[in-house]
């Protein structure tokens, strides 16, 4: 926590000594990632690399190792672009460019120094004590300690030669926690004056981070627009009708916490106009598209991320999770958890956008979806209560469950019924052991769900059906373990279970016969007669499948059972009854060149009661002679029906 306050709030300047530290790789190579996340760069002294640089020639073996090791940090952090170096050969001693540059910018900028040097350190804190200079910038000064963590100098200025241990145990502030809510802030709309709402290329003042062009537009909706500006964090300015008291007084206790956590875009400052009229607020930038729009259709998941397999599903819950659970030790609540607000670069890259809704204290988030809706709040006006952890855990599952089912809601079934009703009753039919419903979601989802590992199925189904929630940390331990069966082949035995949509149902693999004593259940696979593709059967469907003589499929039985329950609605000429001429029979008659039949099939078989069965025997195999697609389909569909429905 305190790397990403200091990478993001901070410009942050390096002596020669904390680059030579005995623990300087563990600590810079810790903080790459976090500048990278930022966008940021430590700043050195053109002087700090000629030591660095003169020092790898020295006698002293202890001191040419430490030049070289911060010279290759240096060099990395070149290569990536994490550096940048001030200053020209003719400068004074590193030492007198801190002094100066920390002087004279110190009103601009909040400003760190990582340095071993306590001589330099005190001349750098007193500077805080000057009387003649009144700023609201902040100043910093750190080393590093003996285990790689970084600690603050005190402002101690005590005798310096009677000091033998230069580190102590001074850390720096963690953030506080958000209480509890206790009741809802009232929905006020006292609007504040606003004189004028700032617009592409204007300017706004944004406390700390100063005065900031607003470049160009890079969202907008129904509350705002969002800008990119000139420091490359991004601006909410609101619509008008928008700026309330409540909302000025949310914000300012968010950017008050500042609370960091890499890809969650938290308001870091209040924007005002040049009036100094609040209009929105400062926030770090996002990157990737929304989850609703690069995940949740099949072929935009295969055309985002062509290389990714159900490792990289789960690596995404992590990532994502792992965020939530950040957000919750904090007590904060998302409330609105909304796929169109997480933003996807890769699996491990997730921006949380649109956090000046999420529940703080007694402000309650006033947005929610009902897929996401708790049972017992569905149909509420989620600004008059203040949501639970219970609540956000139900929210949290089906989130889950949409990424692992790509966009799958978790209450979808056969035969589809009202969404809020099915939530409320529980209707879930995805199948545990014995426990099912038989209406499980045509396409691939029953395969998905099957190669799930059991806990996490087990998971779900508690969840959504006996309404028993697991937190985020518990399903964090989860995915976890999934991703782990993944890695090390302990689920399907032919990897099918990595396919982000497998086309079988799983087999059982050699890690579940040795380790759970699983046994394989027996599935069995069969070729489609009318389309020709392989699908898989357990064993109890198998047995009843080989009395079929002609094997279809589930799409093309479910083809054919359309084909026998629409057509085209004809009069009867005989008896005036209006009767179905289904696809089905409209294909029979075209292929033996009849035309369409101008009587129902009633009169049709009175007329010829002479040959009343369309079924001839043979009197040698006792079976029909010949039969047509039709009547296959009268013999046989309860056969079929007992199997795929």
């Amino acid at each position: 926590m305190e790397l990403e306050n200091i990478a993001a709030y901070y410009c942050l300047f390096v002596d020669t000594c904390s680059i030579m530290h005995e623990k300087a790789n563990d600590f810079f190579y810790r903080l790459a990632p976090i500048l990278i996340s930022f966008k940021k760069q430590i700043i050195i002294p053109n002087k700090v690399v000629i030591e660095i640089d003169r020092l790898r020639n020295n006698m002293k073996l202890v001191t040419r190792d430490a030049a070289i090791r911060g010279a290759t940090i240096l060099k990395d952090y070149k290569d990536y672009n994490l550096i940048d170096v001030r200053g020209e050969k003719s400068d004074p001693f590193a030492d007198n460019v801190f002094l100066y540059v920390f002087s004279k910018f110190r009103t601009q900028y909040n400003l760190a120094l990582l340095t071993q040097d306590k001589s330099l350190a005190m001349d750098i804190l007193a500077l805080k004590k000057s009387k003649a200079v009144q700023t609201s910038r902040k100043l910093l000064v750190l080393k590093l300690k003996r285990d790689g963590s970084i600690s603050l100098w005190k402002d101690d200025y005590s005798s310096i030669s009677n000091t033998k241990e230069p580190y102590t145990n001074t850390s720096i502030t963690e953030t506080k926690k958000f209480r509890l809510g206790l009741k809802p802030i009232p929905k006020k709309n006292h609007y504040l004056k606003t004189n004028e709402v700032p617009k592409e290329g204007d300017y706004i003042d944004a406390d700390e981070f100063g005065r900031l062009r607003l470049k160009s537009i890079i969202g907008a909706g129904g509350e705002g627009k969002i800008f990119l500006t000139d420091s490359g964090f991004a601006c909410k300015v609101y619509s008008k009708e928008l700026l309330t008291e409540n909302l000025f007084q949310k914000l300012a206790l968010m950017v008050n916490s500042k609370i960091i956590i890499n890809g969650v875009c938290w308001p870091v400052a209040l924007a005002k106009n040049l009036h100094k009229e609040f209009v929105g607020y400062l926030m770090p930038l996002a990157q990737g598209s929304p989850m609703q729009k690069c995940m949740f259709v099949k072929p935009l998941l295969e055309k985002k991320f062509p290389h990714w397999s159900r490792k990289n599903l789960v690596q995404l819950s992590i990532s994502w999770l792992e965020k939530v659970v950040e957000l919750h030790d904090m007590n904060i609540l998302l409330g609105d958890v909304n796929p169109l607000n997480f933003l996807i670069k890769s699996d491990q890259e997730i921006f949380f956008v649109d956090t000046d809704s999420y529940q703080i204290e007694d402000f309650p988030c006033p947005v929610g979806m009902a897929n996401f809706t708790a049972p017992d709040i569905q149909g509420k006006n989620f600004s008059t209560f203040l949501r639970t952890f219970e609540h956000e855990y139900f929210a949290i599952a089906t989130l889950l469950f949409m990424i692992l089912l790509p966009g799958k809601p978790p209450y979808s079934h056969q035969g589809g019924g009202d969404l809020i009703k099915n939530i409320k009753e529980g209707v879930f039919s995805y199948p545990l052991g014995e426990k099912s419903n038989k209406k499980t979601p045509d396409g691939p989802w029953r395969f998905i769900w099957s190669h799930l590992p059991y806990k996490t199925k087990e998971a779900f189904y508690k969840c959504f059906v006996n309404k028993e929630m697991l937190n985020p940390a518990q399903w964090l331990d989860l995915m976890r373990s999934y991703k782990y069966a993944l890695e090390n082949g302990h689920l399907d035995p032919d990897g099918e279970s990595d396919k982000l949509f497998p086309t079988r149902f799983k087999g059982v693999s050699t890690f579940a016969k040795e380790v759970f004593g699983a046994e394989d259940i027996g599935w069995e696979k069969f070729n489609c007669d009318k389309c020709g593709k392989t699908f898989q059967l357990n064993a109890e469907q198998a047995n009843k499948m080989r009395n079929v003589p002609r094997k279809v499929c589930k799409d093309c039985y479910q083809l054919q059972k359309m084909e026998n329950t629409t057509g085209e609605m004809i009069f009867c000429s005989n008896c005036g009854e209006t009767f179905l001429f289904t696809i089905s029979e409209k294909f029979f008659f075209n292929q033996k060149g009849f035309d369409k039949p101008k009587k129902c099939k009633k009169c049709r078989e009175n007329r010829k009661e002479s040959n009343s069965s369309s079924i001839l025997l043979n009197s040698k195999t006792n079976r029909p002679a010949s039969q047509s697609n039709d009547s296959l389909w009268v013999l046989f569909k309860d056969i079929f029906k007992s199997i795929f429905e």
